[in-house]
């Protein structure tokens, strides 16, 4: 598969991860949202070639070129490290939601 998808299959790409984990910087530090900032689709083993779903993560630019700086590894555990804490989080607002919803 080539490094790059054409436009429309990036554009298809992104709102998949971001109906999956939130339009936001995934880095738990940071968080930000369009448009103060753009993201980026991430790698998690710094393949850009592999485009499985479960790989891809959203990022802002400063985020995403540390991770670049990583090892595969590194950057693959934090990743899932910001995954489930992100998951946790969604979990909770969730619950609120719910919550607000009985009331």
């Amino acid at each position: 598969m080539p490094n790059r998808f054409q436009v429309h299959q990036h554009e298809i790409a992104y709102k998949f991860i971001a109906a999956r984990d939130g339009e936001h910087c995934l880095d738990p530090s940071c968080k930000r949202k369009p448009p103060a900032v753009k993201l980026q689709i991430d790698h998690a083993d710094n393949n850009p070639g592999n485009w499985d779903p479960e790989n891809l993560h959203l990022l802002c630019q400063k985020h995403n070129l540390e991770m670049r700086q990583k090892t595969a590894a590194e950057h693959g555990r934090l990743i899932r490290e910001y995954s489930a804490k992100n998951e946790r989080e969604r979990e909770r607002e969730r619950g609120r939601e719910g919550e607000s919803q009985l009331a």
